[in-house]
């Protein structure tokens, strides 16, 4: 059958694709800050990333939807953010920087959602399951990122764009050739898109939008400005690669382990419960100047992502028809992010500038309250019937 022999290629891409967001996501403050851009600067260009992907990953999953396959549609996001990330490489500009930086939100931002949408099709009956499968992006992420900490750390690769980059570039096009050699996976076809529309403009759907975005918003911080804001608080830079390493050993391990979480809490529990600890995990971190303490409070970062992240791809698939499971994934996953990224890239440069890193974790603590609430008063206790 296709489907099983698609997940094992399915983990590969994810590896690969992962690998690359842990070379990105981590030292790309720090790469563009060697050339002399200031944090509001790099701020803009995670907003512009983060605001086109917005769009992104609503339009190729809507397209894959209509084609009833989106293994193409991958394969090429994935071969865009390649190229992008060969050109921002040489980029010198702030505006070039910035345009780049936002096409890859918008042509290569798409690629994960769209991996997540085949993942679930390959699954089928058990998607509960989808966690152990993503975890392998998760081992990918924090084996690059902690080789990276450790080679900078270590004076053996200079963080410069012109470093960096390339090596993103290079396992992305593997990821890209993963994805053409997947077998098909077939499914519906999206007819209407008008559906769409009726779908997307449900209160729990709305609801379960804004809750993923602000708690993504709280999480800017240490997802693009770990490095400045832990050197900025006169930490170690050992303890920036020890962060990544702890939080991707918890996070591989919760991921694996989240279709028991599913199994026996509804998905507004979850969401209730992960953001009343991303409030305590940003506060906690504006308090501390303990190097083994800011290590462990990051560790708590495969909680409070790990199991968000699947809850919401459970929580949309659950809520989704099989004809909309690409857009769906696209349109509200991928585009919380987006927005979600777009707010904290924003606040977070502009913190750091003016308030420092322990106001700047405080400004997280507040968002995540406030995704708390949103959690508590705007999602269904039982999620509706998708046949509906």
């Amino acid at each position: 059958m296709a489907r099983p022999r698609a997940l094992p290629l399915l983990a590969v891409a994810y590896a690969a694709t992962f690998a690359s967001a842990g070379l990105q996501l981590p030292f790309t403050s720090m790469a563009m800050q060697r050339v002399g851009f200031s944090m509001s600067a790099v701020g803009l260009m995670w907003a512009a990333r983060s605001a086109l992907g917005i769009l992104g990953p609503a339009l190729w999953g809507t397209l894959a939807d209509r084609r009833g396959d989106a293994r193409p549609f991958a394969a090429a996001s994935l071969a865009c953010g390649a190229v992008l990330l060969l050109a921002l490489s040489f980029a010198t500009t702030v505006p070039a920087a910035v345009l780049i930086f936002g096409l890859v939100g918008l042509l290569a931002g798409p690629a994960g959602s769209l991996l997540d949408g085949l993942t679930i099709t390959a699954l089928g009956d058990r998607r509960e399951r989808f966690g152990s499968w993503r975890a392998v992006g998760t081992v990918g992420f924090g084996v690059s990122s902690f080789a990276a900490a450790m080679l900078i750390d270590r004076q053996w690769l200079d963080p410069l764009p012109q470093r960096v980059f390339p090596l993103a570039a290079a396992l992305l096009v593997i990821a890209a050739f993963v994805a053409l050699a997947l077998p098909p996976l077939s499914r519906p076809r999206l007819g209407d898109t008008r559906v769409l529309l009726r779908h997307f403009a449900s209160r729990d759907m709305i609801g379960l939008f804004l809750t993923a975005t602000l708690l993504w918003c709280s999480h800017v911080g240490y997802s693009a400005f770990l490095a400045p804001l832990a050197l900025d608080a006169g930490m170690p830079e050992w303890a920036i690669g020890a962060s990544l390493f702890g939080a991707i050993v918890v996070e591989t391990v919760v991921l694996r382990s989240s279709w028991v979480a599913l199994g026996r809490f509804r998905g507004r529990s979850l969401m209730i419960g992960v953001a009343a600890l991303a409030a305590a995990r940003w506060g906690a971190l504006a308090m501390t100047s303990s190097p083994l303490v800011f290590v462990a409070l990051h560790a708590l970062h495969g909680i409070t992502f790990g199991l968000f992240f699947a809850t919401l791809v459970d929580m949309i698939a659950t809520r989704a028809p099989p004809e909309l499971r690409q857009a769906a994934q696209g349109a509200i996953g991928s585009s919380a992010f987006g927005v979600g990224g777009v707010l904290g890239s924003l606040i977070v440069g502009n913190a750091l500038d003016r308030v420092g890193p322990r106001g700047t974790w405080l400004v997280m603590a507040a968002v995540a309250v406030l995704a708390l609430l949103m959690a508590v008063f705007s999602l269904r206790r039982e999620p509706p019937d998708p046949a509906l």
